[in-house]
């Protein structure tokens, strides 16, 4: 699965939203789902972010996978610094998540777990 229709699917389809909410700890009501917006995808409530979502597709190799982790690492900081260029303001509880398809364990040339 490319990372575009990961994308896609995150954004259209209610109960993967929902299912990401719970692995998380969030309430789905009340919750946007902003795609590209600062960051990749965003999980919000008005102006408050919720969560941030780096997405990568099954058809990558180990260099785009340690990327998402560094960008995963990056949102976390500036969640951690309010650092925003949108002026939204962030959960103390937010959750930055790492999100791809299980195929991307079956397919992958590198094993994820090193």
């Amino acid at each position: 699965m490319e990372e575009s229709k990961l994308h896609d699917l995150i954004m259209n389809d209610e109960g993967i939203q929902k299912d990401i909410c719970e692995i998380i700890g969030l309430d789905y009501k009340d919750i946007d789902y902003v795609h590209e917006d600062k960051y990749v995808n965003e999980i919000k409530n008005e102006n408050l972010v919720l969560g941030i979502m780096e997405c990568k597709g099954d058809n990558i190799g180990v260099r785009d996978y340690v990327r998402g982790i560094g960008q995963v690492m990056q949102y976390g900081y500036f969640a951690e610094e309010g650092l925003s260029n949108k002026g939204y303001d962030f959960s103390d509880k937010v959750k930055v998540i790492l999100c791809f398809p299980s195929s991307l364990i079956r397919k992958a040339t590198f094993n994820i777990g090193l």
